[in-house]
């Protein structure tokens, strides 16, 4: 099974909201870089927006791949459009909230896609991008902007989406400033973990047989101890992503930082996710329980996919397909206003 059909990136996403406007040379964004000794260059941007006024900050970490946040790309009538890794009205957004973006390495803000597909990573995001690169490089932006921007410290939110889902965690992990975190289809178990139980599910379905799904565990476990093995590689591959990417974000996975926060959470799972299986997030939420930890929001969208698309019946009782991603950042920004920050500020109005 091709690692795209579990794992894809976040591709660009032509569906309502997603569309930045570009606004002067900035596209949108007023963009800073931060040059550490340690990760090397970090650029962040802020979308352009109300940046004279005191507001929470938001800090939103896309998805997997070297695709820069801003695509300029053609489309079906030949013209050229411009479109975001960020699915959201970013806009409409940053009235509410500053809202930060920060580049993977070596990855621009924008860039050309043709019709032959993306180009070859480059190399400063092979060598450098892991977990680690990530929640590090966004504790350090949050730090640039707070010099930068007058920002309402009482509620800085960490919000992911996929791959970004499960940076949040290990950000609010290693910088207490950071108030809420938000995790959108990102699990939080080892993320070998999914694809062992595609295999067994669709054994279940009677799709192939239970000799099959064991073959291809057992393949997948082969695989996963190359990785253990060399987990810092950077010139070997699975499925699209280096050993040290993969190792990086699996050793520890994700609920381990999530079990150590103490402050508000708030997890979105679509039903019949297959990039990332509900089944792990249904056992974060049992892990919280277990643990008498009284600090997750768990929020499952039935019928909904990785993107949330949604299989529906509508009022004429026929099948549908539903974009409920919009409903979906609502809901969370809803949850971000109205919950108590670690502080014991009052909710917001």
């Amino acid at each position: 099974m091709e690692a795209k059909l579990l794992f894809p990136v976040l591709g660009l996403l032509a569906a309502s909201g997603t569309l930045l406007a570009a606004a002067g040379d900035g596209h949108g964004f007023r963009s800073h870089t931060i040059h550490d000794p340690e990760l090397g260059r970090i650029d962040y941007h802020m979308v352009d927006a109300h940046l004279e006024q005191e507001l929470p900050l938001l800090v939103f970490l896309d998805g997997s791949g070297a695709q820069p946040i801003l695509s300029v790309k053609r489309d079906a009538d030949g013209v050229w459009q411009t479109y975001s890794t960020i699915p959201m009205a970013q806009r409409d957004v940053a009235q509410r909230y500053h809202v930060l973006m920060v580049s993977k390495p070596g990855v621009p803000l924008i860039d050309t896609v043709h019709a032959d597909g993306p180009a070859k990573p480059p190399a400063a995001y092979t060598e450098r991008l892991s977990a680690q690169w990530r929640a590090k490089a966004a504790s350090l932006a949050i730090g640039d902007a707070l010099g930068r921007y007058p920002v309402d410290r009482r509620r800085i939110g960490v919000m992911g989406f996929s791959e970004g889902g499960q940076v949040a965690p290990r950000v609010a992990a290693i910088d207490p400033r950071v108030t809420h975190v938000m995790a959108f289809v990102g699990g939080a178990l080892n993320q070998f973990f999914d694809p062992i139980i595609a295999q067994r599910m669709e054994a279940a379905k009677g799709a192939i047989t239970e000799q099959e799904a064991q073959a291809g565990i057992d393949s997948l476990f082969a695989e996963y101890e190359r990785i253990y093995a060399d987990p810092d590689a950077t010139d070997k591959e699975f499925w699209g992503h280096s050993y040290k990417r993969w190792s990086s974000f699996t050793d520890p996975p994700t609920v381990d930082f999530l079990l150590t926060l103490d402050i508000p959470i708030y997890m979105a799972q679509g039903s019949v996710d297959r990039n990332t299986q509900v089944l792990g997030a249904d056992y974060v939420r049992l892990e919280f329980i277990r643990r008498r930890k009284k600090n997750l929001t768990f929020r499952s969208y039935p019928g909904c996919d990785h993107f949330f698309q949604c299989n529906e019946v509508n009022e004429a009782g026929e099948p549908t397909r539903t974009w409920r991603l919009v409903e979906a950042w609502n809901d969370a920004f809803t949850w971000f206003d109205g919950t108590p920050s670690p502080g014991g500020s009052e909710p917001q109005r």
